[in-house]
């Protein structure tokens, strides 16, 4: 009990030399102007910080934002690239060659860049007349060669 007591003591002994060092500096007459003036501190600082940590969220939210839109204008710029060389080269080869339009244009792209698939190849190696007839040609063929 008699501890408690001192510290109590020495409790108040600490508000009252705080007291006396805030009367100097401000205008505070007793502890109770002393406990509000620092929950007005506190509340402020408490204030100030979570300003700062919406400003934080804010600018990263933001810079977030503008990578966003840096990629999609990146991707909308590379696919713009990609249609330009596209629409070159398909008026490159409607010089070159006979086609009308897109279309056919992409139905002679495929049909030149057919390459047989790994189990056909092997079918090359050891053929039977299933395979063989996969690579015979049909009359529909030889008319129009």
């Amino acid at each position: 009990i008699r501890y408690r007591r001192e510290e109590k003591n020495v409790d108040v002994k600490k508000k009252n030399v705080d007291v006396k060092k805030k009367s100097e500096e401000e205008n505070v007459k007793n502890w109770t102007q002393l406990q509000k003036s620092e929950d007005v501190k506190t509340e402020a600082a408490e204030e100030e910080k979570r300003r700062r940590e919406e400003e934080k969220r804010r600018r990263e939210e933001e810079k977030r934002r503008r990578e966003e839109e840096k990629c999609r204008r990146e991707e909308e710029r590379r696919r713009h690239e990609e249609k330009n060389i596209d629409v070159k080269n398909w008026r490159q080869l409607q010089q070159n060659e006979d086609v009308k339009n897109w279309r056919q244009l992409k139905k002679s792209e495929d049909a030149k860049s057919f390459t047989k698939p790994n189990w056909l190849k092997s079918c090359q190696l050891m053929p039977s007349r299933d395979c063989l007839s996969l690579f015979t040609p049909t009359r529909l063929e030889i008319q129009l060669q």
